[in-house]
Protein backbone atom coordinates (compact mmCIF):
# COMPACT_ATOMS: atom_id res chain seq x y z
CA UNK A 1 0.00 0.00 0.00
CA UNK A 2 1.10 3.86 -0.77
CA UNK A 3 1.18 5.54 2.65
CA UNK A 4 2.34 9.28 3.32
CA UNK A 5 2.71 9.00 7.06
CA UNK A 6 1.37 7.09 10.11
CA UNK A 7 2.20 9.16 13.54
CA UNK A 8 0.61 9.52 16.87
CA UNK A 9 -1.56 12.38 17.27
CA UNK A 10 -5.20 13.48 19.10
CA UNK A 11 -8.32 13.13 17.14
CA UNK A 12 -9.08 16.96 15.83
CA UNK A 13 -12.45 17.03 14.48
CA UNK A 14 -16.19 14.93 14.75
CA UNK A 15 -17.61 13.59 17.42
CA UNK A 16 -14.75 11.60 18.45
CA UNK A 17 -12.41 14.83 18.96
CA UNK A 18 -9.92 14.53 21.67
CA UNK A 19 -9.00 11.00 21.56
CA UNK A 20 -5.29 9.94 21.03
CA UNK A 21 -4.93 7.68 18.21
CA UNK A 22 -2.62 6.99 15.99
CA UNK A 23 -2.88 7.81 12.25
CA UNK A 24 -2.67 6.07 9.01
CA UNK A 25 -2.61 8.05 6.66
CA UNK A 26 -2.59 6.75 2.69
CA UNK A 27 -1.52 8.37 -0.69
CA UNK A 28 -3.55 9.25 -3.58
CA UNK A 29 -6.64 11.19 -4.34
CA UNK A 30 -7.94 12.01 -7.68
CA UNK A 31 -11.20 13.73 -5.95
CA UNK A 32 -9.33 17.20 -5.41
CA UNK A 33 -11.28 19.19 -3.01
CA UNK A 34 -10.62 23.19 -3.14
CA UNK A 35 -10.51 23.41 0.47
CA UNK A 36 -8.00 20.40 0.76
CA UNK A 37 -5.96 20.45 3.45
CA UNK A 38 -3.64 17.72 3.22
CA UNK A 39 -2.33 18.08 -0.32
CA UNK A 40 1.25 15.89 0.47
CA UNK A 41 -1.13 13.04 0.36
CA UNK A 42 -2.96 13.79 -3.02
CA UNK A 43 -0.54 12.85 -6.05
CA UNK A 44 -0.53 8.91 -6.08
CA UNK A 45 3.26 8.52 -7.09
CA UNK A 46 4.07 10.52 -3.60
CA UNK A 47 4.40 8.51 -0.18
CA UNK A 48 6.44 5.20 0.28
CA UNK A 49 4.99 1.44 -0.49
CA UNK A 50 4.90 -0.47 2.55
CA UNK A 51 3.85 -4.23 3.20
CA UNK A 52 0.77 -4.43 4.83
CA UNK A 53 2.27 -6.46 7.84
CA UNK A 54 4.89 -3.71 8.05
CA UNK A 55 1.82 -0.76 8.65
CA UNK A 56 0.70 -3.09 11.49
CA UNK A 57 4.26 -3.65 13.01
CA UNK A 58 4.85 0.13 12.81
CA UNK A 59 1.34 1.11 14.55
CA UNK A 60 2.38 -1.60 17.03
CA UNK A 61 5.77 -0.19 17.75
CA UNK A 62 3.61 3.35 18.20
CA UNK A 63 1.19 2.24 20.82
CA UNK A 64 3.50 0.19 22.60
CA UNK A 65 6.33 3.03 23.15
CA UNK A 66 3.47 5.69 23.55
CA UNK A 67 1.04 3.69 25.61
CA UNK A 68 -1.47 5.30 23.46
CA UNK A 69 -5.38 4.05 23.14
CA UNK A 70 -5.98 0.71 21.11
CA UNK A 71 -8.31 3.50 18.71
CA UNK A 72 -7.02 4.14 14.80
CA UNK A 73 -8.08 6.38 11.85
CA UNK A 74 -7.75 5.29 8.24
CA UNK A 75 -7.69 8.14 6.80
CA UNK A 76 -5.61 10.22 3.08
CA UNK A 77 -5.52 10.68 0.78
CA UNK A 78 -8.63 8.42 0.02
CA UNK A 79 -8.46 4.87 1.31
CA UNK A 80 -10.53 3.77 -0.68
CA UNK A 81 -8.58 4.31 -4.08
CA UNK A 82 -5.81 2.18 -2.10
CA UNK A 83 -5.77 -1.77 -3.36
CA UNK A 84 -8.92 -2.74 -1.63
CA UNK A 85 -7.83 -6.13 -0.76
CA UNK A 86 -4.51 -5.08 1.18
CA UNK A 87 -7.08 -2.57 2.80
CA UNK A 88 -8.90 -5.40 4.01
CA UNK A 89 -6.38 -7.29 5.03
CA UNK A 90 -4.95 -4.41 6.52
CA UNK A 91 -8.67 -3.64 8.74
CA UNK A 92 -8.60 -7.56 9.60
CA UNK A 93 -5.29 -7.42 10.99
CA UNK A 94 -5.54 -4.41 13.32
CA UNK A 95 -8.85 -5.52 14.36
CA UNK A 96 -7.49 -9.05 15.54
CA UNK A 97 -5.09 -6.74 17.48
CA UNK A 98 -8.50 -5.50 19.31
CA UNK A 99 -7.99 -2.08 17.44
CA UNK A 100 -11.14 0.67 17.19
CA UNK A 101 -11.12 1.31 13.92
CA UNK A 102 -12.05 4.72 12.30
CA UNK A 103 -12.13 5.22 8.47
CA UNK A 104 -12.09 8.93 7.08
CA UNK A 105 -13.78 8.82 3.75
CA UNK A 106 -14.96 11.49 1.06
CA UNK A 107 -18.64 10.25 0.24
CA UNK A 108 -18.04 9.39 -3.04
CA UNK A 109 -17.13 5.98 -3.31
CA UNK A 110 -19.68 3.34 -1.27
CA UNK A 111 -17.58 -0.33 -0.13
CA UNK A 112 -19.62 -2.25 1.71
CA UNK A 113 -16.57 -5.11 2.81
CA UNK A 114 -14.21 -2.33 4.07
CA UNK A 115 -17.30 -0.27 5.40
CA UNK A 116 -18.43 -4.04 7.20
CA UNK A 117 -14.58 -4.00 9.27
CA UNK A 118 -14.61 -0.66 10.24
CA UNK A 119 -15.69 0.17 13.89
CA UNK A 120 -16.63 3.98 12.55
CA UNK A 121 -16.75 6.09 9.54
CA UNK A 122 -16.67 9.26 9.11
CA UNK A 123 -17.96 10.61 6.04
CA UNK A 124 -17.82 14.09 4.09
CA UNK A 125 -21.08 14.93 2.40
CA UNK A 126 -19.23 17.69 -0.46
CA UNK A 127 -20.76 21.02 0.15
CA UNK A 128 -20.72 23.63 -2.98
CA UNK A 129 -17.04 25.57 -1.83
CA UNK A 130 -15.00 22.14 -2.04
CA UNK A 131 -15.81 22.31 -5.97
CA UNK A 132 -17.15 18.08 -5.94
CA UNK A 133 -20.32 17.26 -6.43
CA UNK A 134 -22.11 15.54 -3.52
CA UNK A 135 -22.72 11.52 -4.82
CA UNK A 136 -25.99 10.78 -3.05
CA UNK A 137 -26.43 6.84 -4.08
CA UNK A 138 -23.26 6.76 -1.78
CA UNK A 139 -24.92 8.74 1.45
CA UNK A 140 -28.59 6.61 0.55
CA UNK A 141 -26.60 3.81 1.25
CA UNK A 142 -25.28 5.34 3.71
CA UNK A 143 -27.99 5.87 5.93
CA UNK A 144 -30.09 2.80 5.27
CA UNK A 145 -27.09 0.36 5.98
CA UNK A 146 -24.27 2.14 8.49
CA UNK A 147 -26.47 5.11 10.71
CA UNK A 148 -25.81 3.91 13.87
CA UNK A 149 -21.53 4.05 12.87
CA UNK A 150 -21.84 7.11 10.82
CA UNK A 151 -21.07 10.70 11.38
CA UNK A 152 -21.41 13.28 8.16
CA UNK A 153 -19.02 15.73 8.27
CA UNK A 154 -20.10 19.08 6.24
CA UNK A 155 -17.12 21.73 5.22
CA UNK A 156 -18.78 25.09 5.50
CA UNK A 157 -17.41 28.06 3.81
CA UNK A 158 -19.81 30.80 3.30
CA UNK A 159 -23.57 31.04 2.48
CA UNK A 160 -23.96 28.81 -0.08
CA UNK A 161 -22.68 25.50 1.74
CA UNK A 162 -25.14 27.02 4.93
CA UNK A 163 -27.85 26.34 2.68
CA UNK A 164 -26.35 22.99 1.29
CA UNK A 165 -26.23 21.72 4.83
CA UNK A 166 -30.07 23.07 5.24
CA UNK A 167 -30.53 21.15 1.93
CA UNK A 168 -29.04 17.85 3.09
CA UNK A 169 -30.66 17.90 6.47
CA UNK A 170 -34.00 18.01 4.91
CA UNK A 171 -33.19 15.15 2.50
CA UNK A 172 -32.06 12.84 5.77
CA UNK A 173 -34.21 14.18 8.19
CA UNK A 174 -36.36 11.14 8.71
CA UNK A 175 -33.45 9.21 9.45
CA UNK A 176 -32.56 12.15 12.30
CA UNK A 177 -35.74 12.21 13.63
CA UNK A 178 -36.35 8.11 14.03
CA UNK A 179 -33.00 7.43 14.58
CA UNK A 180 -30.25 9.41 16.16
CA UNK A 181 -29.73 13.37 15.78
CA UNK A 182 -27.05 15.74 15.31
CA UNK A 183 -24.92 12.97 13.67
CA UNK A 184 -24.09 15.74 11.12
CA UNK A 185 -21.10 18.09 11.87
CA UNK A 186 -20.59 21.24 10.95
CA UNK A 187 -16.87 21.71 10.33
CA UNK A 188 -15.91 25.72 9.50
CA UNK A 189 -13.82 25.77 6.49
CA UNK A 190 -10.35 27.07 7.76
CA UNK A 191 -8.08 27.15 4.89
CA UNK A 192 -4.06 27.15 4.64
CA UNK A 193 -4.01 30.60 3.44
CA UNK A 194 -6.33 32.46 5.94
CA UNK A 195 -5.54 34.35 9.20
CA UNK A 196 -7.38 32.90 12.75
CA UNK A 197 -9.11 36.13 12.38
CA UNK A 198 -11.05 34.65 9.67
CA UNK A 199 -11.84 31.68 10.92
CA UNK A 200 -13.04 33.00 13.90
CA UNK A 201 -15.06 35.32 12.39
CA UNK A 202 -15.88 32.29 10.44
CA UNK A 203 -17.29 30.38 12.98
CA UNK A 204 -18.65 32.97 14.74
CA UNK A 205 -21.31 33.72 11.87
CA UNK A 206 -21.88 29.82 11.57
CA UNK A 207 -22.60 29.61 15.44
CA UNK A 208 -24.86 32.09 14.89
CA UNK A 209 -27.03 30.93 11.73
CA UNK A 210 -26.99 27.33 13.00
CA UNK A 211 -29.24 28.83 16.37
CA UNK A 212 -30.99 31.12 13.81
CA UNK A 213 -32.06 28.54 11.20
CA UNK A 214 -32.52 25.79 13.83
CA UNK A 215 -30.08 23.10 12.17
CA UNK A 216 -29.71 19.95 14.07
CA UNK A 217 -26.06 19.64 13.57
CA UNK A 218 -22.55 19.92 15.65
CA UNK A 219 -20.68 22.54 15.34
CA UNK A 220 -17.24 21.43 15.82
CA UNK A 221 -13.90 23.01 14.89
CA UNK A 222 -11.16 21.26 13.95
CA UNK A 223 -9.01 21.28 16.98
CA UNK A 224 -5.50 20.44 15.28
CA UNK A 225 -5.68 23.85 13.48
CA UNK A 226 -6.49 26.04 16.74
CA UNK A 227 -3.71 24.47 18.72
CA UNK A 228 -1.01 24.11 15.74
CA UNK A 229 -2.44 26.55 13.01
CA UNK A 230 -2.83 25.16 9.52
CA UNK A 231 0.85 24.34 8.93
CA UNK A 232 1.17 20.27 8.85
CA UNK A 233 1.39 18.35 12.17
CA UNK A 234 2.63 14.95 13.02
CA UNK A 235 3.93 14.13 16.76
Amino acid sequence: MKINEIFLGVEGEGLEIGIPKIFIRTQGCGIRCSVCDTPQALNPSGGVEMDVEDIVGKVMELTKYKRISDHITVTGGSPLECNRKELIYLLELLKLDGYWITLEESGQVYCKNIFDVCDFLSIDAKSPSTGVKINYKVHNLLYNNYLDKTQIKIIVRDEKDLEFVEEYLERYSVFSRIERLYEVIVTPCWEIRESFRTFRSRTKWIHREVLKRGLSVRVIPQLHKIIYGTKRVSV
